[in-house]
This record gives structure tokens, C-alpha cells and sequence, in this order.
């Protein structure tokens, strides 16, 4: 084999220059010549004496070497029956299984021929059917991975009759051996078996199927049907039994070509009585109808409920026609007399609806029934419920009905008087005299149209009144205009009054000056101001907060405005800075604006009095006007 040093080239490396062909002199520290190698870097290889080969190491040079063969061995039996598909061997089971036969193994049979040895069956002594037969059991073993290491053969022989039969409109046949009798499991055999416990069970089912659709066909959901469902269902079940023997025997009993033969009496007996179960179901069905007879029976007895059961039965199994409607209006009414409230209402008004020869009485029954409860709600008191009853049960007949009207009269007077303003008592008011018109209810809706007007007339507060007086008169003008402009009361004048209220009081309110004001007149003007000392007062805004500085007679004489804590800017929608600005003079007055885009503040004069503002991003954030503190 090539060397391993040096690979078959007969040189290897030098190892005293590592093959570079010089070295460094530690002494000098420079590059000299190796001498080993010549400078070339190779030397001759020692391990193969030159030659580029040595001596296997697996085999030591000879060429060969020691190895161990590892197998494993497993044992198979094997059976062969001749000739293949023997019907005996199907019916003894014992033959087939792969292991040697004892005597008690073939109690059955004739044993003509039992050879067995330890290893292949010597041919000497048998037949020649025998020895081919096992010639050809041992040609079908490998020679080069398996042997026999033990055969048997036997040659069995038994008597075997073919036993045919009929069943289910078809015939098979069976093989039988010698006693003990075995079956045959051949689907030849057992096809006429295998057909009856298919077809049996299918017949049970499509029977079991039509009988219930022919008992569920007289039975009924409601209570009356409860003891005939009762009784169908018992006969269904014993139906569904007694076809289990019959069905099974005329399978049994049919041949082919529809050839019925060998019916049994039992099973004759049971085919009977099923039909005349059958014949029961029907009779049942016809017992267990109900009749309008019924209910007339129940009715003239006073039993309701007995005749609820009977109708409700009658409508399941006949539906809705004239002469159902008549019987169902006569219960309704009978159970109508025998509850009171929303159950007797409901009943009356199943009555109604169906339009019958009762329909106008049990009309006037209920309608004396809610107005009863419509005046009770009066009479307590209540005057919306009243209202929802007579829009719920009289909405498009209250107008035309006087004595309706008149409740519903009544009841918009008691909501008037349970009204809180003006407004609201006059929309009941009117809504009271629309219902049922009387002089009276006219004169009261005259009243407050002019008390309404009278009270929003901007006429009433004297202008010689003081500053703060004047703004709690106005208060209470524009307190009443927005109640009314709230309402959406229909009186063209007093909503027209109240609009000119409402523009009023804000020009009114506009016209009120911070500056030179008394601490009474911005008390009436901002109800919120609190006074933090002598000299001072502030007021929390919406979007602003106040700060009023007072002189010693308790005028103001400077407003300091600043944006909220959370951003300082004075932009909200009302109190912004222009609106502070302007009802600190009691007219509008224009903001000016910083001169650089710089700046942050501007100062300017209004009437001779300072106005200074800070601004942050072009919005102002402060306001001084005035002698303001801080």
C-alpha cells in the first residue's frame, strides 16, 4: 500500500527547515541554508526505505485476514391443503392451523396416510400423488436460506354431503362432513342467511316508519290528544313487536320465484294480531277527534277549561274557518267573564278581530273596560298614564268618542297642574281645550297666553332701575323666553315675544362694563365671582379665569384675565379674549395684536385706559385692563 508519509512520492518534508528550505540563526537572527535538505526542503522519505510502499497493517502484508459470519435462525410452519379451497378444511379449522396434528385433531376422518420425520419426508413409501405432493411443499423452500427441519404429511378421508336450502328468495348450500357437524362459512353457503338479517331489520324499519306516520297522522299536540298519544303510542310499540316474528318467518318462508312455504302458527298469529293492531290505531284516531258538541257541553256546564281543551283541538286538527271562529268567539267571551285586566282585554280583542256576530259586544265590553281604567288614572291623579292609555287604545277614535275626549281633557288639565313654568301649563292648557272645548278651559288658555306675554315683555324692567337690579330683571325675562323657546310651544306670539326677549337680555348683558361696575352688579352679572379679599374678587369662567381689582368704595378698576391651568389660552368659544375685552368696557373693542412676530406682549390704551396683552403663538394667554392685580 502507498505510505502514509509520504504518500508514494519516496520524499517527505524536511523537519529541520519545516520544509521551507532555510532557517533562522539565533545568533546572527538571519536566514541561513539548511543543510539537511540541501536548502531544497525535501529529504528521502525513512519510512519506506525510498520505495513509496510498505506493508499492509490490516493484513500484516499476507493478504488475508480473519472475519466472523453472524446469522440469525428463526423457525415457520407452513400447512399446505390439498387440493386448494377444500369446503372440508373451511369447516374444520383445526386443519389449517400451523402445527402438528394429534390424534384427537383428526377424530373426525379416515387417516389413510400419516408419515412424519425430523427433517424432509423421505419419498420411499409413498404414493406417487403423496411424494408429489411433497416435492412440491420442499421446492418452495429457498436451498441457500432455508431447510426443513421437521415434515408431516397426512392424507385424510370423510364422508361429505351438499345440503341445499332455501330462504329469503334464494338458495344455498352447505357442506357437511362427518359428525361432529361443522358449518360452512363459504358466501355461497351463507348467502340466503346473510340476505334475511339484511332485508329483516329494513323491513322492521320501513313498517315501524308507516305505522307511525299513520298513528302520528290521529295524534295532536294539544292536552286534549294527551291520553289517545298515550294509547297510539302503546300500540305502535306493540305493533313494532309482534312484526319482529312475523316479518322474520315470512322471510324465512320465501322461496324463489315468490313462493311462500312453511309459515309457522305463531308467526301467523302474530301477522294477525298486528293488523289487528293496526285496525286499533285507526279506531283510536276516529274515538279521540273532538266536536264542536264538546265545547257546548263544556260551556253550558261553566267548565271553561274543559271547553279551551276541546277548542284548542278542534282548531289543531280542522284550522281557522267561519264555523271554528264562531265556537272560539263563544270560549273567548265565557273566559273573558272569568278574568279581569289585560287578560280580559286580550280575549275581547280576539273576539273583535274576528269580525263575528259577537264582535260589537265584546267591542262595547272592552271599550267600558278601558275607560274605566282611564278614569281611574284620572282620578289618582295620574295624568300620563291616562294620556298613553287613551293614545295606546283609542288613538284614531278618542276624538270622535265625547266621553273619551273629556278624560283625555281632564288628564291634560292635571298635567298642566303638575307642570313646573308657564309654558308647559299653557301647552296642557291648549291641549286640554283641543280635546273637549269648554268656556272655562278657553279662558284659562286665554290667561296664560297673556301672563306669558306680559311677563316677556322687555317693556317691564324699568331703565331707572339699578345696574344690578336691571340684570336680575332681564335674568328672569331671559330665564322665561328660554323656557319657551324650549318647549316649542305652538303660540306664534309668545314665541315671537320670547325671541325678542332672548335678543334683548343679550344686548342688555353686553352693555353691562367691568370697569367702574360695583361688586352687587357683578354678583348679578356672574352669579360664580367669590371675594378673595377686600380689594380683590375672581371668578372661574368657562375658558377663562377672572381676577376683578376693587377700589375702596368697591368699584372696579381693573380686569386680569388668564387662560385655564391646562393651557393658558384665552380662545373658548364665549369667553374668548375679545368677548372679555369687550365686556370690560360694556361695548366691543378691538384686540391689538403684538407689532413683531417676535414679541410676546403688546401694550396699548382704550379711553385713556391701559390694555396690555401676552400672547403665545399668536394667541393672547393674558389680559390686563385697567388697574389690574396682580
Amino acid at each position: 500500500m502507498p505510505c502514509p508519509a509520504c504518500g508514494g512520492k519516496q520524499v517527505a518534508s524536511c523537519s529541520t527547515c519545516e520544509g521551507v528550505g532555510k532557517f533562522r540563526n539565533p545568533r546572527t537572527n538571519r536566514l541561513n541554508k539548511c543543510k539537511a535538505c540541501k536548502a531544497s526542503g525535501l529529504v528521502d522519505c525513512r519510512t519506506c526505505d525510498e520505495s513509496g510502499r510498505v506493508s499492509c497493517r490490516a493484513c500484516g502484508g499476507g493478504g488475508h485476514q480473519l472475519a466472523w459470519l453472524a446469522y440469525t435462525e428463526s423457525r415457520t410452519r407452513r400447512v399446505g391443503i390439498h387440493p386448494a379451497n377444500n369446503p372440508i378444511a373451511v369447516a374444520h379449522h383445526r386443519l389449517r392451523e400451523p402445527r402438528i396434528l394429534a390424534p384427537q385433531d383428526v377424530a373426525a376422518f379416515s387417516v389413510e396416510t400419516d408419515v412424519y420425520a425430523n427433517g424432509p419426508l423421505p419419498p420411499d413409501g409413498l404414493s406417487p400423488e403423496s411424494r408429489a405432493i411433497v416435492q412440491r411443499e420442499l421446492a418452495a423452500l429457498d436451498d441457500r436460506q432455508e431447510r426443513a427441519i421437521r415434515q408431516q404429511y397426512t392424507c385424510l378421508a370423510v364422508v361429505r354431503r351438499k345440503v341445499t336450502y332455501q330462504m329469503c328468495g334464494t338458495s344455498g348450500t352447505v357442506e357437511i362432513s362427518r359428525s361432529p357437524v361443522t358449518g360452512d362459512a363459504r358466501r355461497a353457503a351463507t348467502e340466503p342467511i346473510r340476505r334475511r338479517l339484511i332485508l329483516w331489520p329494513i323491513m322492521l324499519a320501513v313498517l315501524g316508519l308507516g305505522t307511525a306516520i299513520f298513528a302520528l297522522s290521529s295524534m295532536g299536540d294539544a292536552a286534549y290528544f294527551a291520553a289517545s298519544n298515550h294509547a297510539m303510542s302503546l300500540l305502535w310499540l306493540g305493533a313494532m313487536l309482534l312484526s319482529i316474528p312475523w316479518i322474520g318467518g315470512l322471510l324465512r318462508a320465501w322461496r324463489p320465484v315468490l313462493r311462500i312455504r312453511g309459515v309457522r302458527p305463531l308467526e301467523i298469529g302474530a301477522a294477525f294480531t298486528w293488523a289487528l293492531v293496526l285496525l286499533a290505531i285507526a279506531l283510536v284516531g276516529v274515538i279521540s277527534r273532538p266536536e264542536a258538541r264538546e265545547i257546548e257541553e263544556a260551556l253550558e256546564a261553566g267548565d271553561v277549561g274543559r271547553a279551551r281543551v276541546v277548542l284548542d283541538a278542534l282548531l289543531e286538527r280542522e284550522g281557522e274557518s267561519a264555523s271554528t271562529r264562531e265556537i272560539e268567539d263563544a270560549v273567548l267571551m265565557a273566559e273573558a267573564d272569568a278574568v279581569q285586566g289585560e287578560d280580559r282585554l286580550a280575549r275581547l280583542d280576539a273576539v273583535i278581530s274576528h269580525d263575528g256576530a259577537t264582535a260589537a259586544v265584546a267591542s262595547n265590553l272592552a271599550r267600558a273596560e278601558r275607560l274605566a281604567k282611564i278614569r281611574e288614572h284620572v282620578s289618582s291623579g295620574r295624568a300620563d298614564e291616562a294620556i298613553h292609555a287613551i293614545d295606546h287604545d283609542f288613538a284614531a277614535t278618542w276624538g270622535d268618542d265625547p266621553e273619551i275626549a273629556e278624560e283625555r281633557a281632564l288628564a291634560e288639565e292635571l298635567r298642566a297642574g303638575q307642570c313646573s313654568d308657564d309654558p308647559c301649563r299653557l301647552i296642557a292648557r291648549r291641549a286640554a281645550m283641543r280635546a273637549r272645548d269648554t268656556p272655562a278651559r278657553a279662558e284659562a288658555v286665554t290667561d296664560l297666553h297673556d301672563r306669558l306675554l306680559g311677563a316677556l315683555a322687555i317693556e317691564r324692567v324699568p331703565a331707572e332701575l339699578a345696574p344690578a337690579q336691571r340684570i336680575r330683571a332681564s335674568d328672569e325675562v331671559a330665564s322665561l323666553a328660554g323656557q319657551v323657546l324650549r318647549s316649542k310651544l305652538d303660540d306664534e306670539a309668545v314665541v315671537a315675544a320670547a325671541t325678542t326677549a332672548t335678543a334683548w337680555v343679550v344686548d342688555e348683558r353686553a352693555a353691562i362694563a367691568f370697569l367702574g361696575a360695583d361688586l352687587d352688579t357683578l354678583r348679578a352679572f356672574l352669579p360664580g365671582i367669590r371675594e378673595s379679599t377686600r380689594n380683590m374678587a375672581s371668578v372661574s369662567l368657562d375658558g377663562a379665569e377672572l381676577f376683578f381689582n376693587l377700589d375702596a368704595k368697591g368699584q372696579c378698576r381693573g380686569v386680569y384675565a388668564v387662560g385655564p391651568t391646562n393651557h393658558r389660552e384665552l380662545d373658548a368659544p364665549f369667553w374668548s379674549a375679545d368677548r372679555i375685552l369687550a365686556q370690560a368696557f360694556g361695548r366691543p373693542v378691538k384686540l391689538v395684536p403684538t407689532k413683531a412676530a417676535g414679541d410676546i406682549s403688546s401694550t396699548w390704551k382704550e379711553s385713556k385706559t391701559t390694555i396690555a396683552a401676552r400672547w403665545r403663538g399668536g394667541v393672547p394667554i393674558e389680559l390686563r385692563i385697567g388697574d389690574a392685580t396682580p
